[in-house]
């Protein structure tokens, strides 16, 4: 461990809620000074070797794990990277119709060149209006997935992100948590914030995504996903066949 990295450590063990507000509002500063143009931007560091290290582990064991205890006949992917879990999809459960929707330039790339149905979209242009609009243009989706996506944007935007992801009744979700750190985290929360932010749209806590993270704390992939993973749902979709 570096001497930088030793006094992080120390600051947040000796103040961890002032450390973690610290820090989200100077990545937040950072995010602004790339969204003026300078360089060293988000754009900068999602390279083609930051997408590799996102594709590596076993995606089909995760897909494999939302099949069995959703099944879902479709699946929308919001903030998919380079769609390296749709891709897993298209191995385990061909039948399962998938759509990606990506920020990135790199990824949107690295996405249609391995044939992945993808659309770009920008997280920060959800106001409620082209929320419903977009969402609308979307269609309905049986299961909508959104993986550590939610702390690449302010807080208001992460927000405006979890209503539009309300559009849909059933929804597997993660966000990182403070202290996780990662390459341009400007909002880590713990899962109890965001739950709160689902529920105040109507989606609440399903106890079958418990099965999600059980399983995919066997496969190869970054712990994160195993330890953020949240399965929700509307109430009243309960009726119709959403896990419980």
């Amino acid at each position: 461990m570096t001497r930088m990295r030793r006094l992080r450590a120390a600051a947040r063990a000796a103040a961890p809620g002032l450390y973690d507000r610290a820090h989200n509002f100077a990545m937040l500063a950072l995010w602004y000074r790339s969204k003026l143009g300078r360089r060293g931007g988000a754009a900068d560091a999602y390279t083609d070797e930051f997408w590799a290290a996102q594709e590596a582990g076993d995606w089909d064991g995760f897909a494999r794990a939302i099949v069995r205890a959703c099944n879902p006949r479709s699946v929308l992917d919001v903030g998919c990277g380079s769609g390296a879990l749709l891709r897993a999809f298209a191995r385990v459960a061909p039948d399962v119709r998938t759509l990606d929707l990506e920020h990135s330039a790199g990824a949107l790339q690295r996405a249609r060149a391995a044939g992945v149905n993808v659309c770009a979209w920008d997280a920060t242009r959800l106001d409620a209006g082209r929320s419903a609009k977009l969402a609308g243009r979307i269609g309905p989706w049986d299961l909508v997935v959104c993986l550590e996506v939610a702390e690449h944007l302010p807080p208001w935007h992460g927000r405006r992100l979890v209503r539009f992801l309300s559009h849909w009744n059933t929804v597997v979700f993660s966000a990182a948590r403070p202290g996780q750190g990662g390459v341009w985290h400007l909002n880590e929360q713990p899962p109890e914030y965001w739950l709160r932010c689902f529920a105040n749209a109507g989606l609440q806590r399903q106890p079958a995504g418990d099965a999600i993270r059980d399983e995919i704390r066997g496969v190869s992939l970054g712990p994160w996903y195993a330890a953020n993973l949240v399965l929700l749902a509307r109430p009243s979709a309960l009726e119709h066949g959403t896990p419980e």
